[in-house]
């Protein structure tokens, strides 16, 4: 009878640690930068990517992409998380201007930060921004991160830049 009870309490300790270990180390990097950003649980088991990252060649400073495909059996839940917390695209005209280019005033806009990392033109979807600075146009640094989520083709797109 001991003998059972103890390998009872082995295999819920070990169940434990593997669940500890999981949520600590089985999550990738960008799906890490999200969730700790926005404060925002994703999906279990969303196929994530890394599109672009120069992050190695300054320290704390760079642009990462991610990008994460929302699968048809998780959709539903994300979608009701989006809707209802993320703003309807389109984006705000200055961080449009940071991230796309174009001219505003007579001043023209050729950061094209989009171009540089791969991040596409969305039209449709939802976008979420925590910015360090108040106005994105008027600071002497970048340091942002915006997650815009693509509603036709499912696609979440994980931004981050610093300056």
């Amino acid at each position: 009878m001991k003998k059972r009870i103890l390998i009872v309490i082995l295999v819920a300790i070990s169940v434990t640690i593997f669940i500890i270990c999981y949520n600590t180390f089985g999550r990738d990097e960008g799906t890490k930068l999200f969730e700790s950003t926005f404060d925002q649980s994703l999906p279990k088991g969303l196929e994530s990517k890394e599109i672009f990252n120069d992050y190695s060649s300054a320290p704390y400073e760079g642009m990462k992409l991610y990008r994460f495909k929302i699968t048809d059996n998780k959709i539903n839940k994300f979608n009701l998380e989006v809707t209802n917390s993320w703003s309807k695209l389109p984006l705000p005209e200055e961080l449009d201007l940071v991230l796309y280019g174009g001219t505003n005033e007579g001043t023209d806009y050729t950061y094209n930060f989009a171009d540089k990392t791969g991040l596409p033109k969305i039209e449709d979807g939802y976008w979420i921004l925590k910015n360090e600075h108040q106005n994105i146009l008027n600071e002497n640094s970048f340091n942002f991160t915006l997650a815009i989520y693509d509603s036709v083709n499912k696609y979440l797109y994980l931004f981050k830049i610093d300056t």
